[in-house]
């Protein structure tokens, strides 16, 4: 299990895994939910400086996430990755770029789900490609503590004649950018589950 407090990265390991080969992560031992919950709270409150990685590993693996997620209302979304040519779609939204995604309705499917979310905030038609993986993230919603967890899918443009950003969903500005740029400019501004996706998507 892993997702992002802002930017901060919360990986729950079991005690019997390999520890990863890169270096750059905080680590703590045999520490169980509570323990994991009383860090999530700290990075929820701003208390921890910087943009560490945590890593928790814990003896019952499923036992602690059950737990963990029992403190969260957990909610599914689905967005896409759209290609055209050269460039990649971005919209900028609460200041910062972001790639277009939803909640997932009552009877839909995360395909449905992404492709419908894609089109209506950005003005465009798409065509599905395939699944790249799924991001994790907090964020808190009326005095709740939100676990979000989002489904993202490769896309292609079919036609994008009519794109405009949806304003009614806080969405400022919808634009192509080079892939070529995407480094420079887009994710200098994004969140790092955006960041964790699209290495996905570069690595496709």
């Amino acid at each position: 299990m892993r997702f992002h407090v802002n930017d901060i990265l919360f990986e729950i390991r079991s005690s019997n895994d390999k520890h990863p080969k890169e270096s750059g992560y905080v680590v703590f031992g045999n520490i169980g939910a509570s323990g994991i919950w009383q860090h999530y709270c700290s990075a929820r409150d701003g208390q921890i400086q910087g943009k560490p990685k945590f890593i928790f590993y814990v003896n019952d693996y499923q036992k602690t996430v059950s737990e963990l997620e029992g403190k969260f209302k957990v909610v599914h979304a689905a967005g896409g990755v759209v290609s055209k040519g050269d460039d990649v779609l971005f919209i900028y939204r609460l200041d910062k770029w972001d790639l277009p995604k939803g909640h997932v309705e009552k009877g839909e499917k995360l395909e449905e789900t992404a492709v419908r979310e894609v089109e209506e905030e950005c003005g465009i038609s798409v065509e599905l490609g395939e699944k790249l993986g799924e991001t994790w993230h907090t964020y808190v919603l009326k005095g709740r503590d939100v676990l979000k967890c989002t489904h993202w899918y490769s896309m292609e443009c079919n036609d994008d004649t009519g794109i405009k950003p949806q304003e009614e969903e806080g969405i400022a500005e919808v634009k192509w950018v080079k892939k070529t740029e995407v480094a420079a400019s887009v994710m200098r501004n994004t969140y790092a589950s955006i960041k964790e996706i699209y290495e996905v998507f570069e690595g496709n």
